[in-house]
């Protein structure tokens, strides 16, 4: 048995061991499953559960999603760090969030650059920065700033991009405004040349 003092241990471990904690997303507020109670050193202390994948088609433990599954971890925290860990939950940017079988919902917008893995390495370069001084340049004039701003990453994947963003629908909003500034930009050079 392990237990934990901070927020930030239990993180590093769950990290470190690859641990997905087993939390319900079907309820509300959401919250880590707990085994048990007991006392150390005079202290309340919760057993974590964690999550394990199952087959798809077994119902066990009365459990709200298929395929998911929960098993005790040996993992102790006190009753105000369980507390914590379940405010954490909420909030889909945090650590914990991200640690526990809870979905994350995220989008992803892929955008090919033609012809990128034929391109001579000085094109390659050419279109990368081109298309990240566009993106700059558009939010420096704030235009689509607020939609840059909920773009979490962005991948370069060899022939194109992948911007991770979180919500469907700002998705399609990033990508429908990407492929205008493109036009645009497309337009102009068919202006200037």
């Amino acid at each position: 048995m392990d237990t934990f003092d901070t927020i930030e241990s239990l993180i590093n471990h769950c990290k470190n061991k690859s641990i997905i904690l087993g939390v319900d997303g079907t309820v509300h507020p959401s919250r880590v499953h707990v085994n048990a109670q007991s006392l150390e050193n005079g202290v309340q202390v919760f057993e974590l559960m964690v999550a394990f994948a199952t087959d798809a088609n077994s119902w066990t433990h009365g459990m709200h999603l298929r395929g998911i599954d929960w098993i005790q971890s040996g993992l102790m925290v006190s009753n105000e760090l369980l507390r914590q860990i379940n405010n954490e939950l909420s909030n889909p940017d945090s650590d914990i969030r991200r640690l526990s079988s809870w979905p994350i919902e995220q989008s992803f917008v892929y955008f090919d650059i033609s012809d990128y893995t034929t391109m001579p390495h000085s094109h390659q370069l050419m279109a990368i920065t081109y298309l990240n001084e566009l993106l700059d340049d558009t939010v420096r004039r704030g235009r689509y700033s607020q939609l840059r701003s909920l773009v979490e990453t962005k991948l370069s994947i060899g022939d194109g991009f992948i911007f991770v963003v979180g919500e469907a629908m700002i998705a399609a909003e990033f990508a429908a405004h990407l492929a205008n500034l493109i036009e645009n930009a497309v337009a102009h050079e068919d202006k200037v040349h």
